[in-house]
């Protein structure tokens, strides 16, 4: 290949690297005051990007290693997983009982047999949506996998803290779930320069 090829495949890789990390949206979730959503926690949240550039779609689709959804002291530990479609999600026992997973949920419908403490069950989540996530044997196990067409999403820390992935400069519509909140949305502007905060009261 000659030099001047070389050149170009160099620029042009710096060209989309640089479109590709624009910028970086960054801020803090705060959830309302009340006694309805008094146990509601900001690291049960979703805050993804409704739509990415068409260009980077293959980048942010790509699928992350096996996730782990333990079950423990009668719980979904994370209590809201969430995942890019196609995800294969393992749900390990750690509890001292059997388990027996299932979902009626439009997005994902399964049953899964019994499994000992210590064992685990393989699930691939194939379709957008929210699945809800219970145990046949113990009732009071409850927990979702959000299932979301690419990974430009993020979750905030129990500050309510979040940042995502870099994107190019433009307009995006921002959308945030939460199992005890109705779903939000709002619009970003990431310019060609430098990251956004934002300050998000719900």
């Amino acid at each position: 290949m000659s030099r001047r090829a070389w050149i170009w495949i160099v620029v042009a890789w710096s060209t989309a690297s640089s479109c590709a990390e624009a910028g970086v949206v960054r801020g803090t979730l705060r959830l309302p005051q009340g006694h309805l959503v008094e146990q509601a926690r900001p690291e049960d949240a979703v805050i993804y990007v409704e739509a990415v550039p068409e260009r980077l779609r293959h980048h942010f689709s790509r699928v992350p290693r096996e996730p782990r959804l333990v079950q423990e002291r009668s719980r979904y530990v994370p209590r809201v997983l969430p995942v890019v479609v196609g995800t294969t999600v393992r749900l390990q026992n750690h509890d001292r009982i059997y388990h027996r997973a299932f979902s009626v949920s439009p997005a994902k419908r399964f049953e899964l047999d019994t499994y000992a403490p210590g064992e685990s069950r393989l699930v691939t989540f194939d379709r957008v949506g929210v699945v809800r996530l219970y145990c046949e044997i113990d009732r009071n196990m409850s927990g979702y996998v959000v299932v979301l067409p690419h990974r430009a999403f993020t979750q905030p820390d129990s500050t309510g803290a979040f940042i995502l992935p870099k994107l190019p400069a433009g307009s995006y519509t921002l959308r945030m779930w939460h199992p005890a909140l109705r779903a939000r949305s709002r619009k970003i502007e990431i310019p060609g320069r430098g990251d956004v905060t934002l300050d998000w009261k719900l």
